[in-house]
């Protein structure tokens, strides 16, 4: 089975990455993943988006199975594999989020390539007017999708953040993966420091002997 993680970066987090990245990296060589990732303008997010997904759909087309990572995403437990959270009729696995209003968070995704997981990708691809100016762009439109579209609905199988995509705040030892959404480009660069140093070698332990306090504490 081919599976790879592909991620992003840009300039303006170019020192998170830093850290992120070598963490994804670290990961998916411990499972014999593939990795990727690209530069990309978020500044010029409406021009480049649709090229990026169409690109994102032929990455797809090349694995079994393609997970998508954002940059501000680390994996804290190497312990769990990608394999471990799928299940034999899944076509997309997306996280529900549980820190605001918000119902699901897009930037950790897990991709099969089947016909309808392509269905999906074509839908988003083909109506970026609809969505161009939505908050969240992709996102949005998503949960929008599956709430009005029973194919996409079936195709998209929602899971706990606890399971694959949790916030610093309700994040716990031994969970899977923590993603640093909701702040300033300089608390994620302080989140990943934290959790680097902390627990950095995906084995889901705490050894060291002493700690300062943790940067969404004070």
């Amino acid at each position: 089975m081919k599976i790879t993680i592909k991620s992003s970066t840009s300039k303006k987090i170019a020192e998170m990455y830093k850290i992120t990245g070598v963490n994804h990296q670290n990961y998916c060589d411990k499972h014999g993943y593939g990795y990727s990732c690209p530069s990309f303008d978020y500044s010029k997010f409406n021009q480049k988006i649709v090229q990026e997904m169409k690109k994102l759909r032929t990455d797809i087309k090349k694995v079994d199975i393609l997970m998508w990572a954002g940059a501000d995403v680390m994996f804290m437990n190497w312990n769990i594999k990608i394999e471990d959270i799928l299940q034999d009729n899944d076509h997309m696995v997306i996280a529900r989020e549980r820190s605001s209003f918000f119902p699901i968070n897009n930037d950790v995704i897990i991709y099969k390539n089947t016909k309808e997981t392509l269905y999906v990708l074509d839908r988003i691809i083909n109506e970026f007017d609809v969505w161009q100016h939505y908050p969240w762009r992709v996102q949005t439109h998503l949960w929008n999708m599956i709430q009005e579209d029973e194919r996409v609905a079936k195709a998209i199988r929602l899971i706990e953040p606890k399971v694959m995509n949790q916030h610093p705040k309700d994040w716990q030892l031994g969970d899977w993966i923590v993603q640093f959404y909701g702040m300033t480009i300089a608390d994620k660069l302080a989140h990943a420091q934290y959790f680097q140093r902390n627990w950095g070698n995906g084995t889901a332990t705490w050894k060291l002997k002493e700690e300062s306090i943790a940067p969404w504490q004070g």
